[in-house]
């Protein structure tokens, strides 16, 4: 959840500095550095905290059905914080999944509660 102080991609540096990334790759899709770099989470990390409550099967085709992305950090990092007058000024609600193994609720909180926005009427719910 982004701020009105930090540019996008801040949040996503600090989550990828704060946890432990395991088998996940990062890397530059071209030598030039003029593509955004992919992403993509490993078999063990996807195993592990993606889909640990799911069958044998159901994880054999999560990891089958992968693919490539991209987080575009590169252009997240260099726009301009978000405005006050047009993301500040919309109603939001975050839920604040105690589970989720990818986003700790730790960090969860710590995103929510840094964007200022719970003193300006942010609803927060916490499900199990």
């Amino acid at each position: 959840m982004p701020d009105c102080t930090s540019p996008p991609g801040h949040v996503l540096l600090q989550g990828a500095n704060r946890e432990s990334q395991m088998d996940n790759e990062t890397k530059p899709q071209d030598g030039d550095g003029k593509l955004p770099a992919s992403f993509m989470f490993g078999p063990q990390f996807t195993e592990q905290n993606i889909y640990q409550l799911c069958s044998k099967e159901d994880i054999t085709l999560a990891k089958s059905l992968k693919r490539i992305g991209s987080v575009f950090l590169e252009d997240l990092q260099v726009m301009e914080p978000l405005s006050m007058d047009r993301y500040g000024s919309v109603r939001k609600v975050y839920i604040v999944c105690k589970q989720d193994w990818t986003l700790p609720e730790e960090f969860q909180r710590w995103m929510v509660e840094r964007t200022g926005f719970l003193n300006r009427g942010i609803r927060l719910y916490v499900s199990l």
